[in-house]
């Protein structure tokens, strides 16, 4: 086992930050640059965010592959090989041209990116001594924010004084160095047990994940939710390029330092959810994520910005806590029940320009506020719905006892 404040667990964590940066970086840093592809393109909001979401649709549909995989062969080498997969289709990319291309590479970049966070949390709940998991998953999820953070500035800036492609020379850059980090600090596992790989087990082990009520709730609330978090952001650009902001892409770009206070939460995630319990902690950043929507229908750009940045502490705390509530829970196969998580995280991404889409097309940026909030609420409904049958249930074992 990793143990704390030692040279391997800030070697291994300074790894796991750097890969988890990258992968982000590589994933989102096209998201702030939506509007202009849609003016060079020719193509309106809802065909322009496939963009973005065919990447993410790509990596969900791989994660369950992955997660599988990672069981019978391990986490090691499957992380290294997604960032060197990325590395290459990164630098395809440079000189992509066209808009079907440019799909095309997403969506194969979508599947490389997604052999890492399928297996990263379960590596971290093999190796870690198990009071060090939260704690450094929530470190790992930070990772992310960051990565997602930079990757859109990088775009933003990049893009707006040269050009998309041009962005993808640079990201190649970033990638390699990554990759090296991770292949020298990155802790060879010592607690890993194989399983074989069947494909008559895999489909038991997702039925296991999907059957089990606990785990489909969670990851139906943390599908929900990103789908509203992360689609805010590509609906809210195309608002600030029209009168009277006429914001470019670095601007844009800026926006997503609110994830600041993501990043934040994800770290304290473990903190809190070890005062308050973990299910109370997913309520209350799904409540603090509520809060912040009702920010946005400011025309204020200030009072948007700051609900922006609560929009970011409430939903990463609540998917910070998840993410090891999951892990924690899943009875076998923890690489396939994190895998699972994912899968609804990042479909939630992919449809979420869907969900929003009606409530956007009937009554603007102020509707589609309204369609956010009334989706949070399902996932809050959800919530309180699970914790009401797990005191139950438990009230039942103790009676039985």
């Amino acid at each position: 086992m990793i143990h704390h404040k030692t040279p391997q667990y800030y070697q291994t964590v300074l790894a796991l930050a750097l890969g988890s940066a990258a992968i982000f970086a590589n994933l989102y840093c096209l998201q702030p640059l939506l509007p202009t592809l849609a003016t060079d393109f020719g193509k309106g909001l809802l065909d322009i965010t496939l963009v973005f979401t065919i990447a993410t649709f790509a990596m969900a549909g791989s994660l369950i592959f992955y997660g599988a995989l990672s069981d019978a062969i391990g986490r090691y080498w499957l992380m290294l090989l997604s960032l060197g997969g990325t590395s290459l289709v990164t630098l395809a990319m440079v000189w992509a041209e066209g808009f079907e291309q440019l799909l095309f590479l997403r969506l194969l970049q979508g599947v490389v990116l997604g052999a890492l966070p399928a297996v990263a949390i379960a590596y971290i709940g093999d190796e870690f001594s198990p009071h060090l998991v939260p704690g450094v998953v929530g470190i790992y999820i930070a990772a992310n924010t960051l990565g997602g953070i930079g990757g859109r500035l990088l775009g933003g800036f990049i893009a707006e004084s040269y050009s998309w492609n041009d962005l993808y020379i640079v990201m190649t850059g970033l990638n390699a160095l990554a990759l090296l980090a991770l292949y020298r600090w990155l802790t060879q596992p010592k607690n890993f047990v194989s399983q074989p790989l069947k494909v008559a087990g895999v489909l038991r082990d997702i039925w296991h994940h999907m059957s089990h009520f606990e785990l489909i709730t969670i990851y139906v609330v943390i599908g929900l939710a990103f789908g509203v978090f992360i689609n805010l952001y590509s609906y809210l650009a195309f608002i600030l390029v029209e009168p009277p902001f006429n914001a470019g892409s670095s601007f844009i770009g800026l926006l997503f330092v609110t994830y600041l206070a993501g990043t934040f939460a994800s770290a304290s995630s473990g903190w809190i959810a070890h005062r308050i319990g973990q299910l109370n902690t997913i309520v209350f950043g799904i409540l603090v994520f509520m809060l912040g929507v009702l920010f946005l229908f400011s025309a204020d750009i200030r009072v948007t910005i700051l609900g922006l940045t609560i929009n970011a502490f409430g939903f990463f705390l609540a998917h910070s806590v998840s993410s090891s509530w999951v892990n924690g829970h899943a009875k076998k196969a923890k690489a396939s029940a994190s895998a699972g998580y994912l899968v609804f995280y990042y479909l939630g991404a992919s449809v979420g320009p869907i969900m929003l889409y009606p409530f956007w097309h009937t009554g603007g940026w102020s509707r589609t506020l309204i369609g956010a909030e009334l989706y949070l609420s399902l996932s809050l409904g959800l919530l309180v719905w699970l914790m009401l049958r797990l005191r139950k249930a438990k009230a039942a074992a103790v009676t039985l006892a």
